[in-house]
């Protein structure tokens, strides 16, 4: 159910421009992030709205031995031809935009930002209150194609050059994040941004996750700045930058107990999973793992989350079996999960289809 005061961030700029890097620091402070292009993927998986049709528009030969469309090989396709890229968008953005639509009906955060390359193209901009773009140099977007996506340099040249202008974009936007820099500026655009662009309270509300009577938790952005980084520092006897680096590609969730804060719990959302990889706290100890997960399925409902899992690296440190099968938690292999984006997901966070991990359901796939 949407809130009374809830604002919709458009959030665009041409491939690897760093719009999900944006997208999580908004997560961190208080927003739902809704990615196309994720929504776009789901929609060519076996079932999926987009499936029979573009199966039938680009032939067989682009699935794999599960029957899902390759989508190297789709993209080695379309990015090569306008006319094909054309033909798959026609195909494919109807259903993402009725989905986007559907998510943002069921949201119970009142700041919401979408992640869509094509956002101008896409009645999806009928539906934002601002539009930001992330920008970048032509070089830094190649560097990172490169070094981040294992992408040719001649497949990278052609996928830049297959987008519109960024020049274009920014001449629409409300406003223009710069994102070559350390993250920690880019945080600090970020913040600048939400506070000239979003008059609401929107920018600043979220609903407190009342874990027990004393036990709290919140986006760690909405801490006072100097607090989360003397705790930060003090936590982990790390460098600064390592908070604003997991600022921009993980959520970070903060505890406090009777107002004052007592842990940082690190979760990484990958294609509407969540996997809790990390809790910061000033000494060792495991007596509030059960209130520690019970914030991590919370905070993940309220950001459209359909599996938890509990890689290794956690639960290395907290081997507590008890507490994780009195949690709802289970032990399967990324081989168990016949949904692709859970598969891949769990993959991501183990060594092999086969090793067990810690997951638990907590809301039905959509494709």
């Amino acid at each position: 159910m949407m809130t009374a005061n809830e604002k919709l961030i458009g959030l665009t700029g041409n491939i690897a421009t760093g719009k999900s890097v944006v997208r999580r620091m908004l997560v961190n402070i208080g927003a739902l992030g809704l990615d196309a292009d994720i929504i776009a993927h789901r929609t060519l998986y076996p079932g999926g709205a987009a499936y029979p049709a573009v199966v039938d528009a680009f032939g067989e030969d682009l699935l794999n031995q599960r029957g899902e469309i390759s989508r190297p090989a789709l993209g080695r396709i379309v990015f090569s031809d306008p006319d094909r890229l054309s033909k798959l968008e026609s195909l494919v953005h109807p259903a993402v935009t009725q989905t986007v639509k559907q998510r943002i009906e069921r949201a119970r955060l009142p700041l919401i930002v979408i992640e869509a390359i094509k956002l101008f193209e896409s009645p999806l901009i009928d539906l934002c209150d601002s539009v930001w773009i992330s920008d970048t140099a032509p070089d830094v977007q190649l560097e990172r194609l490169l070094q981040t996506r294992n992408m040719s340099e001649s497949d990278a040249k052609a996928r830049i050059a297959a987008q519109p202008p960024q020049e274009e974009k920014r001449n629409r936007a409300n406003a223009v994040i710069h994102t070559e820099g350390e993250y920690s500026q880019t945080w600090r655009q970020v913040r600048a941004a939400l506070n000239d662009t979003i008059q609401s309270k929107a920018a600043s509300a979220f609903p407190n996750i009342n874990i027990t009577d004393t036990c709290t938790a919140l986006p760690a952005g909405k801490l006072p700045e100097q607090e989360l980084t003397a705790f930060w520092t003090s936590s982990t006897k790390g460098n600064i930058g390592s908070l604003y680096e997991s600022l921009a590609f993980q959520a970070i969730l903060a505890l406090t107990e009777n107002g004052e804060l007592e842990t940082l719990l690190l979760i990484e959302e990958r294609n509407l999973t969540a996997s809790l990889t990390r809790a910061i706290v000033p000494r060792s100890e495991t007596s509030r793992l059960r209130d520690w997960l019970t914030a991590f399925e919370q905070y993940s409902l309220l950001h459209q989350c359909e599996l938890l899992i509990l890689p290794k690296c956690f639960t290395k440190s907290y081997p507590e079996d008890g507490i994780m099968k009195a949690s709802g938690f289970t032990r399967q292999t990324p081989a168990d999960l016949a949904f692709p984006a859970w598969r891949e997901a769990a993959i991501h966070q183990s060594t092999g289809m086969d090793q067990p991990l810690w997951v638990k359901v907590i809301a039905q796939p959509f494709i």
